[in-house]
Order: C-alpha cells, then structure tokens, then sequence
C-alpha cells in the first residue's frame, strides 16, 4: 500500500502544480521555492521527474524520492525557524512529505531486514 501511495502522489505532480499556481500559493513548493512562479516550475519538473522514475521502474526512483522529501523537510525546518506564518500556509504539503518520508524510511528498512531474514525480496 504505500508504495502506491508514494507513486499516485508524484503522478499527480501536474495536478499540485495547477493547484499551487492557480488556487493555493505555497502549497507543497513554498518551503523551497517561496513565491517564484519559475521556481515552482521547476519544483515540480523535478517532481515529474521522479514519477517518470516510478512509472519506468528506475530502481532508485523511491530513493531519489525519499532523498528529494528529506531535503524539502530540511528546508521546511528552515522556514519555521525564520517565519512560523509562512510555513503555516504550506502545512498540508509539510505533512504529506513528512508521510511520503515515513513510508519510506520504513519500507527500505523492512525490505532490508526481510531480506536478511529470508534471503528473498517481499
């Protein structure tokens, strides 16, 4: 299940990007990329970029994905330190990252764990 998850999120890249442009400013890029429509662009190209990683079966794809989270978690934290208020408009896609993280972090370390128990992959 959280693969899926994982994947449908960045499938929807487009989708968040209309959304950030038109309707919600700061919604997922705001933490790394502040008001910059050039910059949400190119956010959400990078994005792009990891869906067509998972929909190509690229076998770094959720790691380049859990990396791609950390690093925008990182600035989130950086944001909160400078401007509380400004995170605060950016909290659903601060969350949804820290999820997409969680998830990933666990199934890397369960795969790892599972495979040296059973000498298999799940």
């Amino acid at each position: 299940m959280g693969l899926r998850v994982i994947k449908a999120y960045y499938y929807l890249a487009p989708l968040w990007c209309v959304l950030e442009v038109l309707v919600w400013p700061g919604l997922r890029a705001g933490p790394m990329t502040g008001d910059s429509p050039v910059l949400v662009g190119l956010f959400y190209t990078m994005e792009g970029a990891v869906a067509a990683g998972f929909w190509t079966g690229f076998w770094a794809a959720e790691h380049i994905a859990l990396a791609e989270n950390l690093v925008y978690l990182a600035a989130a934290l950086g944001l909160l330190a400078r401007s509380p208020a400004a995170l605060a408009r950016s909290g659903p896609g601060v969350a949804f990252a820290l999820f997409l993280a969680v998830v990933s972090l666990y199934r890397l370390v369960y795969r790892r764990r599972f495979r040296r128990s059973r000498g298999t992959r799940p």
